[in-house]
């Protein structure tokens, strides 16, 4: 996987050491996208870090480019592999439900839904002539069923 970096206002130490890190937790983005080219599938990552009152915190961006869709998730937190951690696994979430929607499984599970819902409702009743007979409209008239 091709993955690009951008850092704004990050120092050259605290730079190498959110790449080592993040490419720890990618390892399992890499193995759900393994079926792809690695040359189709690219992962940018941003991280902004913005000084405040209260501490620093850490706005991180990560945009997955795929063949069939391209996936965003952002995250800001005040620990840089805290925000990490949760846009990665927001773009693996993000990966799951793109990879069902692919293979059809929303159409599955509402065919199963629907077949529940027919053995919920029970068995017909057997059919039986004299129990379902409709009387005529000359009949109802006169009185006799």
């Amino acid at each position: 996987m091709q993955t690009h970096w951008a850092f704004h206002n990050c120092r050259d130490s605290l730079k190498s050491e959110i790449q080592d890190y993040a490419q720890k937790k990618l390892s399992r983005l890499q193995r759900l996208l393994g079926h792809l080219q690695p040359s189709l599938r690219k992962l940018f990552l941003t991280i902004n870090r913005t000084r405040q009152a209260s501490g620093d915190h850490f706005d991180v961006r990560a945009v997955l480019q795929l063949p069939s869709r391209t996936l965003v998730s952002e995250e800001l937190a005040g620990c840089w592999w805290e925000a990490i951690d949760i846009a990665i696994e927001a773009m693996i979430r993000q990966v799951h439900r793109h990879k069902a929607r692919l293979r059809g499984d929303w159409l599955y599970r509402r065919k199963n839904r629907l077949r529940e819902g027919l053995l919920k409702a029970g068995s017909l009743p057997r059919w039986n002539g004299e129990q379902f007979h409709r009387a005529s409209p000359y009949q109802l008239l006169a009185g006799r069923p």
